[in-house]
């Protein structure tokens, strides 16, 4: 995700919250948008690191069935090293 990207949708998160009455911010509105931006790039950092090691593992661990589905098997991989690592999808 862009950075630009990433700044809108933490804009629009805050706005949304706040428009709910669904959060009372202490901070002001610039930090509190900066603050949710970077959580939400710390966790699609943590995602890539994720994909990546399941790549990693999918290779290292090629099966010699060609008839596996690669990508179904990608994706119980990252399901599993989200679960060990307690990463929500």
């Amino acid at each position: 995700m862009k950075p630009e990207q990433l700044e809108r949708l933490a804009e629009l998160l805050v706005q949304d919250l706040l428009d709910a009455t669904l959060i009372v911010v202490k901070a002001d509105k610039p930090t509190v948008r900066s603050t949710i931006r970077d959580i939400i790039a710390k966790n699609f950092a943590e995602e890539q690191q994720i994909e990546q090691e399941a790549r990693e593992l999918l290779a290292a661990n090629k099966p010699a069935r060609s008839d596996l589905d690669e990508h179904k098997m990608f994706l119980l991989i990252k399901q599993k090293l989200c679960q060990q690592k307690g990463f929500v999808l």
